[in-house]
């Protein structure tokens, strides 16, 4: 019998997982307006990391602009790219760069995240949810700075912050041996610097971010002043900034900070406009890499890309030199619009969209013919539960319940009306109890998950009070929220189920006098504890919230896996509760 009902439940299980399968995939279209799509490249000598991002606008048939973002990245000990298992990340991103090994992003939202290959952490954003106007990071250092351009306004916010940051921390460390008067007269000095910096309005400045604090830097040279475009780039003890005073001409500058001083250098022209471009360092030299548009076919783009040639002798200074063009096949190389540049461990890296996929091709960073053609990349299928996939899922699910009902039924139509003969002192546990006996047994896995999941159940509730309930019902489901989910049904179920095993009952149920029995008042076994908690893994899943409900509408107060395995739940009665015996109520007549 026992045997039978395994394999019942088995068989449901399965069609659920059937039904809410993790859905990693649905072939990556190539939306049909540069507003559905985009790509992002940013590397260094470490690792190149690759964001590929679209709106699910073909999949939902409604407008949605959102882009879900999917991260791979490649290290040198690795021969391709790779997905970063970290779920997609909702976001039009505005800028990216690598400090270490470390991704920094800042999306549409002026939200800053940083990503490893294994997880994602929410970091401190600029002060007013400022966006900055160029980011670059530091190969080298522990930690690795991210550094970035801000506005004169943007940059008295960070120095103000950090001041109060370190007198803070001053005063914590020193109270025992600090005056009342001491933090005091610090504070106000550390108020005086503050404002003793005056900076021009219009004016630029750089900040450097590590261990969750922006830190105020240098200002930028004066004749960046007003300036349109700017790329950073980090060389050892360098950071050069480049700047475009207008988007519509072709002249870049550039500038050196080295020995606490700006330098300024070389400028240089394009031969075209460009569309976007990059600098980065690999190999310890210097590379400016252009996308701009081919003059002979509007559809297609050129990349023009040039190295520093610096002077000997450590000064910074030298000269830019255009290199050799970069070929595919018999002929110059073309790239689609919004295809994305960087160099990675003396490589230049290029991505673009083809036929519905991502793609990405290795140049040598000399020029020529590519080391590695252009090959599609994060092929396998989408790691989120689409709207449409959603409901597939919801109706599967609900056929597969109403078939273990009508199952539990068929069985066990007479039995299940029939109440429990219960010995005086016993009593079945009501829902209050039962619920709440839930809630303590759940806290631990809770807690777990929270814990190791909290970056992307944070996002998602920050998401969704951005949105509306109909833009929630068609938000996906990330691997990171897909996974939080899982781990939370396998820890509540196996923690339920090794307590049970031992004292047939949980720690929530013993705190509130309850214990788990059979229908005829005995011990169960084990195979009956192993049942009725293996469908919870089916109860808890969030679209049959109401199953849980049977308790109430059951005549011997059993849940689904109650009435699988013939188990009940119990609870000693206090004596004021207890009905009159018959020899009581004998010796009152």
């Amino acid at each position: 019998m026992l045997r039978k009902k395994l394999i019942i439940s088995w068989f449901c299980l399965g069609l659920l997982q059937l039904g809410g399968g993790n859905a990693l995939g649905q072939e990556m279209a190539l939306p049909g307006t540069p507003e559905d799509y985009q790509l992002t490249l940013a590397g260094n000598d470490q690792v190149v990391w690759l964001m590929a991002g679209r709106s699910l606008t073909e999949e939902s048939g409604a407008s949605d602009l959102r882009l879900y973002q999917r991260l791979a990245y490649q290290d040198r000990q690795m021969n391709k790219v790779a997905e970063a298992p970290v779920g997609e990340q909702v976001g039009r991103i505005r800028l990216a760069a690598v400090a270490g090994d470390r991704l920094h992003v800042f999306f549409d939202d002026a939200s800053h995240y940083r990503y490893t290959p294994l997880r994602s952490n929410r970091e401190l954003q600029l002060p007013d949810r400022a966006m900055p106007a160029a980011i670059a990071g530091e190969s080298e250092g522990t930690p690795s700075r991210l550094w970035a351009v801000v506005s004169a306004v943007t940059a008295d916010e960070v120095e103000r912050n950090w001041l109060a940051a370190k007198v803070l921390a001053r005063s914590t460390e020193r109270s025992t041996a600090l005056t009342e008067s001491q933090p005091d007269a610090e504070m106000a000095s550390a108020t005086e610097v503050g404002s003793s910096v005056v900076r021009d309005p219009g004016s630029f400045h750089l900040v450097s971010y590590a261990d969750g604090l922006w830190q105020p830097g240098p200002a930028a040279p004066a004749s960046a002043a007003a300036s349109e475009r700017f790329w950073l780039a980090c060389r050892e003890h360098e950071i050069h900034l480049f700047w475009q005073i207008k988007a519509g001409n072709r002249t870049i500058h550039h500038a050196v900070y080295f020995d606490s001083q700006w330098t300024t250098v070389n400028t240089f022209h394009l031969s075209q406009l460009l569309e976007s471009a990059c600098c980065f360092v690999t190999n310890t030299q210097l590379y400016f890499a252009v996308v701009q548009q081919d003059p002979s076919d509007a559809e297609h783009r050129l990349v023009e890309y040039l190295v520093w040639s610096s002077d000997p002798g450590g000064a910074p200074r030298g000269n830019w030199v255009t290199q050799p063009g970069l070929r595919l096949g018999e002929q110059d190389l073309r790239l689609r619009p919004g295809a994305a540049i960087a160099g990675f461990a003396n490589q230049l890296i290029i991505a673009q969209w083809r036929q519905g996929r991502a793609e990405i091709g290795y140049w040598p960073i000399a020029g020529g013919s590519p080391v590695l053609d252009f090959s599609p990349v994060l092929e396998t299928k989408r790691e989120t539960i689409s709207p449409r996939r959603q409901g597939l899922k919801e109706i599967i699910a609900t056929l597969a319940v109403m078939l273990m009902l009508l199952l539990i039924w068929w069985r066990r139509q007479q039995s299940i009306a029939v109440p429990i003969a219960l010995p005086p002192g016993l009593a079945l546990a009501g829902p209050h109890k039962r619920l709440a006996a839930a809630l303590i047994d759940i806290l631990p896995a809770a807690t777990v998950v929270m814990w190791y999941w909290y970056e992307p159940l944070q996002q998602l509730h920050q998401q969704m009070q951005q949105l509306s309930r109909e833009q929630i019902g068609e938000l996906p489901i990330s691997m990171d929220l897909w996974w939080a989910g899982i781990w939370f049904r396998a820890l509540y179920m196996g923690y339920c189920l090794l307590f049970e095993l031992i004292l047939k009952a949980t720690p929530g149920k013993l705190l509130l006098g309850c214990r788990v029995s059979t229908e005829t008042l005995e011990k169960p076994m084990a195979a009956q504890i192993a049942i009725r908690n293996v469908t919870k893994l089916v109860e808890l899943e969030p679209m049959l919230i109401a199953l849980p409900m049977l308790i109430v509408f059951t005549r011997n107060r059993q849940r689904l896996g109650d009435l699988i395995a013939r188990t009940v739940v119990v609870e000693r009665q206090s004596e004021q509760l207890m009905p009159p015996s018959s020899d009581s109520e004998n010796q009152d007549e």
